[in-house]
């Protein structure tokens, strides 16, 4: 049974009805049972990442970024620079604007398996790369 809702209120109607001028068509249903499971799995809000991953993989992003003539690391905890672009662009690509929202994703330890770290620059690390 389908019930519509349009400026006068709601109406039962069959499905044949045309809708020209319906605001929003609600489908009522019976409620069903649904299992839930727990799993260990590692979980991220960023699921779609893996397919980013995928494609960065597939157009050889990392081979490139390692022929280029980058900056060097400066001390012995340094990043080296193909891992601060590849992770500044991680950063982007899922929503930060700022600097400081990168952040947020240093704490992520899902993305750092799919994206094969074992940890990610601070905000500073990209200021400091970025300003060099």
């Amino acid at each position: 049974m389908l019930i519509l809702l349009n400026a006068i209120g709601l109406v039962k109607c069959d499905e044949s009805i045309n809708f020209s001028g319906v605001l929003k068509i609600i489908e009522f249903t019976h409620m069903v049972n649904l299992p839930i499971e727990y799993s260990d799995k590692k979980v991220t809000p960023f699921g779609g990442m893996s397919l980013m991953k995928r494609f960065v993989d597939s157009i050889g992003i990392r081979e490139y970024l390692s022929i280029l003539d980058l900056p060097d690391e400066g001390s012995n905890r340094s990043y080296e620079a193909s891992h601060i672009i590849e992770s500044f662009w991680l950063s982007i690509w899922t929503g930060a604007s700022r600097y400081i929202h990168a952040d947020w994703l240093r704490y992520d330890t899902t993305l750092h398996d799919i994206f094969g770290w074992d940890k990610m620059p601070s905000q500073s690390t990209y200021t400091n790369y970025i300003s060099i």
